[in-house]
């Protein structure tokens, strides 16, 4: 067994080296969490953890200029929000299989969130499931993620997921077009999904922005293919297909009805070589594209 107990006094980050400034925050996070070691079979770690994010209200303009904080939607106020999240995470293996997961729910309330219009209570969920199996030198991959979003945008509950600060090695991880990029959210102040992110969060930014629990939510089944080629050569293929789970929420910012769930089909292609098998000399090489589908043509 291991618990870990952390206390973060959050700075604010400079918007384009993405490093810690000298400026307060206003945020405080703490989190506590327990590891059981070879839980129920050998070879497989299981956590229990709480989070809890006190972001407190401010207005904030970015070095480029543009508001971060509030959002620059809805109703443009300084608010508070004080989310909790419990989650059971795990990973290892059960035999032959290799195991990761999570399962979090977030609760808590936002004093004003800005497209809701009003305060609201914090209830959304989040869960991922990825199995593979190794085959000499070619590990095959399933993952599936889901996070719940909110099919109600103006009533007092906000079920769409989001995270402190996320930053995602799962369904493909950075290597793959949705969560490498930010896509911004067309004609409005905030991204649909922030950079090194996999929700659709519909805040400003990752870094800068406060988590926002009215948002469409995601669901993504993934398929992927780790290669060893060589001592040195990992390459990595993965095959994403992407839906959004409410998009009320996307229909309200916009003003447009009927915007479909398919984002569209995620492929990406990744290499890693290490010239000296050690970690002194790393080179990381990757291409992916978008396939867009009905719904992301529809909100661009």
């Amino acid at each position: 067994f291991q618990f870990n107990i952390l206390y973060f006094d959050m700075l604010e980050k400079d918007t384009n080296s993405e490093l810690n400034t000298f400026e307060d925050r206003g945020q405080d996070v703490f989190i506590a969490n327990i590891y059981a070691q070879d839980f129920i079979t050998k070879g497989y770690t299981a956590q229990l953890s709480f989070h809890y994010n006190e972001d407190g209200p401010s207005t904030e303009f970015d070095k480029n200029l543009f508001l971060v904080r509030p959002d620059l939607i809805g109703s443009v106020e300084a608010h508070e929000v004080k989310a909790k999240y419990i989650g059971w995470t795990g990973e290892g293996h059960w035999g032959r299989i290799n195991i990761s997961h999570f399962l979090y729910h977030a609760f808590g309330d936002d004093s004003l969130n800005n497209i809701a219009g009003q305060k609201i209570d914090i209830d959304a969920w989040a869960l991922g499931l990825e199995l593979s199996v190794d085959d000499d030198w070619v590990r095959y991959r399933f993952s599936f993620l889901h996070s719940t979003g909110d099919g109600n945008p103006e009533d007092d509950r906000g079920t769409g997921f989001d995270a402190i600060l996320p930053n995602p090695n799962f369904v493909g991880g950075r290597n793959t077009y949705w969560i490498a990029q930010a896509i911004p959210l067309a004609g409005t102040g905030v991204q649909l999904v922030n950079k090194d992110s996999v929700f659709p969060s519909l805040r400003s930014s990752k870094l800068q922005g406060q988590a926002n629990f009215v948002n469409p939510g995601i669901i993504i089944f993934n398929f992927g293919l780790d290669l060893n080629l060589t001592p040195t050569i990992r390459s990595t293929v993965n095959l994403s297909k992407l839906s959004f789970d409410e998009t009320e929420s996307m229909e309200l910012v916009l003003n447009q009805s009927g915007i479909d769930e398919n984002i569209g089909i995620d492929l990406s292609l990744g290499a890693e070589w290490r010239p000296w098998l050690n970690n002194n000399v790393i080179l990381d090489f990757g291409t992916s594209v978008l396939f867009s589908g009905e719904g992301f043509r529809d909100i661009l």
